[in-house]
């Protein structure tokens, strides 16, 4: 037979040998899906086979054969086909003890491929084994079909269910790792008081192909205490290892850990009557809800963008100063963001679903204005997102140590003296229209007195301490060009 070159592709990796899809799948944040495939698998003496195991994490496979009794599930190791080899090492590999013509700089090697391992090959030609370094290998040829899919130990799942000996509906849920999805915002601000507000799901693919799958985004706050840890029936770890990241338990850590979770946004006193233009589309169940998209297509390695909604809802502009504390270094320092009347705005939820923690792109007139993170908002609450710093209201922070009584409490051995501290906050609004600047002050003490009231609320952060902690608001209206004080005193008690 005539020798033939063999040109290497990457092609698709196992599929399950029971004629089975993903019907459902349930898409959280933070990565974690709940499929449901449905299918037919052909049982012969009782057993059916199924693989790939299906990478599904403890306590959440759970196998129905349309209401016949499972007997048993189990999982064992059998040789399949493995992934189409893509370069020339791999097929070296998966050929050995076959005859072959490698070539090598100018010069071609006929004879059997013998058994190496990476960097080298080697070859049996009439009795010499030569060796090379395959990188240098430029092409390789076979007088016979090369294997291009090498079987390997695989898991496999049998499931026993006495008396089936035909083609039996098949069901098979379990959460796993690698599908996940990303919300969107888009705000586009109107001049009547009311923003165009759509929403995207951007979902990201790097488990299993769906085809034709109803896929439900999740919104809320899910617990999975072992989403790290995989199901011993996956085959993926020893038992020493299992039980090692048993003991682990719990939900790693994630630089997106803000947008993967939920930040909650309580309704407050900022109350806007509106309507919603049109109602969203989904269901809710107990503290999640699920957006429903039927019909996804998405292979393994894909992404996909699906418009959710896009809604009429309320917002006014808004200003916040949020005062932080007073200490040598802050008084040193310039001015940072954190210490800057940032402009916003707040939208209002008036509708009966939430809005998830995601980035939101504000824009004005079709000009882009800002992107922020606009957190979790119930139905009936506010959210707001930052737009910029207003460099056009100015701020200035003092607070002066006005009376000291020396050894004032004693308590667990140890002496106090109360101080007493006040604070002025000097506001001018350089702008050509009047605005409401809301501003939040804690502080380590208990208040006195402040000059507009605040609302003072006790923050129960460290219960046992000497001092409480107390958090300052107030709402200041601001005219343009107007100026104003805004005073504050506290006590502290401080060890001697």
């Amino acid at each position: 037979m005539r020798p033939f070159a063999v040109v290497l592709a990457l092609l698709i990796a196992l599929t399950l040998s029971a004629d089975t899809r993903v019907t459902s799948a349930v898409v959280f944040k933070n990565g974690l899906t709940y499929i449901t495939r449905e299918g037919n698998v052909a049982f012969s003496n009782g057993v059916a086979r199924v693989w790939p195991v299906p990478d599904a994490l403890l306590g959440t496979l759970w196998i129905g054969a349309n209401g016949r009794v499972i007997d048993e599930v189990r999982t064992v190791k059998e040789a399949h086909a493995g992934e189409t080899v893509d370069s020339i090492s791999d097929l070296i590999d998966a050929n050995a003890g076959r005859a072959a013509v490698i070539t090598v700089g100018d010069r071609d090697y006929s004879g059997t491929l013998v058994r190496s391992t990476a960097p080298l090959v080697m070859i049996n030609v009439d009795g010499k084994v030569h060796v090379f370094d395959r990188s240098k290998v430029q092409s390789i040829a076979f007088a016979q079909s090369p294997v291009t899919q090498p079987e390997l130990p695989t898991p496999v799942l049998l499931i026993t269910s006495r008396g089936a000996d035909a083609s039996v509906p098949l069901t098979m849920s379990y959460l796993r790792n690698g599908i996940g999805w990303m919300p969107e915002y888009s705000i586009s601000l109107g001049d009547d008081g009311h923003a165009q507000m759509s929403m995207q799901a951007t979902l990201i693919n790097d488990g299993e192909e769906l085809r034709d799958a109803r896929v439900r985004f999740a919104v809320g706050f899910p617990s999975f205490e072992f989403s790290n840890v995989a199901s011993p029936m996956t085959m993926q770890m020893s038992l020493i290892d299992f039980l090692a990241r048993l003991g682990g338990g719990g939900e790693s850590a994630s630089p997106m850990a803000n947008v993967a979770t939920q930040v909650y946004a309580y309704s407050g006193r900022f109350a806007v009557d509106t309507e919603i233009a049109r109602p969203l589309e989904g269901e809710a169940s107990e503290d999640l809800f699920f957006y429903d998209r039927p019909n996804v297509t998405l292979a393994k390695g894909e992404r996909a963008q699906y418009p959710v909604f896009t809604e009429n809802v309320a917002f006014r502009h808004v200003y916040l100063w949020e005062v932080p504390d007073e200490t040598d270094e802050s008084r040193g320092r310039i001015p940072t963001p954190e210490d800057s009347v940032w402009h916003s705005i707040m939208l209002t939820n008036s509708g009966s679903t939430p809005w998830t923690t995601a980035p939101a792109f504000v824009l004005a007139h079709g000009k882009p204005l800002a992107q922020n993170t606009l957190h979790y908002t119930a139905a009936g609450a506010q959210g707001t997102v930052k737009l910029t710093i207003a460099s056009d209201v100015s701020v200035e922070r003092d607070e002066q140590e006005v009376e000291r009584k020396v050894r004032d409490l004693e308590r667990g051995g140890y002496r106090y003296d109360a101080v007493t501290i006040e604070g002025t906050l000097h506001l001018h609004n350089f702008k050509h229209e009047p605005i409401t600047l809301g501003i939040v002050k804690n502080v380590e003490g208990t208040s006195l007195s402040q000059v507009p009231k605040a609302k003072v609320t006790r923050r129960a952060l460290q219960p046992k301490a000497v001092n409480p902690t107390e958090r300052l608001e107030w709402e200041v209206p601001l005219g343009a060009g107007e100026e104003k004080t805004v005073k504050y005193r506290y006590k502290v008690w401080v060890k001697e």
